[in-house]
């Protein structure tokens, strides 16, 4: 008894024509740049989206703009309590101020910028007060 031989192709009494092949073949690839397309799209919705967090919440303000407001909040409250501001004073607090919002932290930079814009929109002593507490998020 001999075993029936399964063969592929014209040996199998079919005819083997490459268009259906390559029609296959063209399915995959489409399939494939689909994909491809809609990974690409994944990736480069997370790139906007750390270029968004980085830039939107993780710039602080400028060193400027937070000293001044700290300098004209300050000099409000001693006005309101009665002391005049020396010259000498608001330049010793400003310039303290400075080195403290120009000096980045190695580690917590959420929280120096949180801060940092805390006091920058400050209205008033106690609100500039409060952002002395914000240490972590």
């Amino acid at each position: 008894m001999t075993r029936p031989r399964f063969e592929l192709g014209a040996a199998a009494g079919r005819k083997q024509s490459g268009t259906g092949r390559h029609l296959h073949l063209g399915l995959v690839f489409q399939g494939m740049k689909t994909a491809l397309k809609v990974i690409g799209g994944i990736f480069a919705t997370l790139i906007a989206a750390i270029a968004i967090f980085y830039f939107g919440w993780l710039s602080p303000p400028s060193a400027e703009s937070v000293c001044e407001n700290v300098v004209k909040v300050s000099q409000a409250e001693l006005e309101s309590k009665g002391a005049k501001a020396t010259e000498d004073t608001l330049k010793q607090l400003e310039e303290g101020c400075m080195s403290a919002a120009t000096k980045e932290p190695e580690f917590g930079k959420g929280p120096w910028v949180k801060r940092l814009k805390c006091m920058r929109d400050a209205k008033n002593y106690e609100a500039l007060q409060a952002c002395d507490e914000i240490r972590s998020l």
